[in-house]
């Protein structure tokens, strides 16, 4: 993972320890922690900046076509345009295939060549996006212009999600309003997959998205605690990354009942008390207790010893992120 892919991770760890919505929190009492996290926060800017220009230096500039309309209405909801519907793919116009190409889509949706972005806004949003899927963008070995439409979705995706959880921290809206932005949010979303299942073109590669979307707290975590790992002597390979952010997000998904408190929808109406965050912290213990019992098979004692380290570690951020959300949210969402 390069440089502004792990920056990027810590600032999106950052973010989601100010929001209420679906993301990770890592929040901390020490002004030490504050200060260090503020710099970090500073060289990925600086970091995104650079690779900005470079991307800039380098970029072909070609006018659009048949899907400049719809490029375009991407980068202006990024730039802070309304929102709206995708459009529809215009008439005459045919998917572009990969063939000869065994690791892309078998057949992208439509794509040309976007026209040149030059608002900074919407620069800063794709270079996030570029940093955000770098693994993907790999693993699909989209070409140059389905790279760049791709990171227009994802960033148009990335920002949505930005502005309902921001609306969230009001601490006056009633449990009705803060329903009403979930499910705006949750429109544009939905209109966001559709448009990226129309692109990729493709099931398998879809669900690799979907997936990469849906385990986001995970592997955000995961880079958080990547230090464990090391210190313990104990690194985890890739296929023993991918197992264990899958399987720490299967469990945090089988809610048993109990509301996700890092999933929005799940916490529409829901009484953040006492009784609340011991139910959380009881199913929390017995997820771990499972992840360790299924991963004895695939890890040494020592990858164990740090996986229940881990564990702990993300024990005392979901305790702190409860605590947080009954003191500045209200106890009702």
């Amino acid at each position: 993972m390069n440089k502004l892919t792990f920056l990027f991770a810590l600032t999106t760890l950052a973010f989601m320890g100010l929001s209420a919505g679906l993301w990770y929190s890592s929040q901390s009492d020490s002004t030490g922690r504050v200060v260090e996290l503020e710099t970090k926060l500073r060289e990925a800017e600086a970091t995104i900046a650079k690779l900005q220009k470079q991307t800039a230096a380098t970029a072909p500039r070609v006018s659009g076509s048949s899907r400049t309309t719809h490029v375009s209405s991407v980068a202006g909801t990024i730039a802070g345009a309304d929102a709206s519907s995708p459009q529809a793919t215009p008439a005459g116009t045919q998917p572009m295939t990969t063939a000869g190409n065994p690791g892309a889509p078998s057949s992208v949706g439509t794509v040309t060549t976007p026209p040149a972005v030059t608002d900074p806004r919407t620069l800063k949003s794709l270079a996030e996006a570029e940093a955000k899927y770098a693994d993907l963008i790999s693993q699909f070995q989209l070409q140059p212009d389905e790279k760049e439409f791709f990171k227009q979705l994802a960033a148009k995706r990335s920002e949505v999600r930005k502005r309902v959880v921001s609306q969230l921290q009001d601490p006056s809206l009633t449990p009705a309003q803060r329903q009403a932005l979930l499910v705006s949010g949750k429109t544009e979303l939905d209109a966001n997959d559709a448009e990226m299942r129309q692109f990729l073109n493709n099931d398998t590669d879809y669900q690799k998205f979907a997936l990469w979307e849906n385990t986001e707290i995970e592997r955000a975590q995961l880079e958080a605690g990547r230090a464990i790992f090391q210190n313990n002597g104990a690194p985890l390979n890739t296929e023993q990354e991918d197992w264990l952010v899958q399987n720490a997000f299967a469990l945090r998904s089988n809610t048993k009942g109990v509301a996700d408190p890092f999933n929005a929808d799940s916490m529409v109406g829901v009484t953040v008390d006492q009784n609340y965050m011991n139910t959380v912290m009881q199913k929390f213990d017995a997820d771990t207790n499972l992840l360790l019992q299924n991963a004895r098979s695939r890890f040494t004692q020592a990858q164990l010893d740090a996986v229940k380290a881990w564990r702990q570690q993300q024990r005392v951020q979901v305790e702190s992120r409860l605590w947080n959300m009954s003191r500045t949210m209200g106890t009702t969402r």
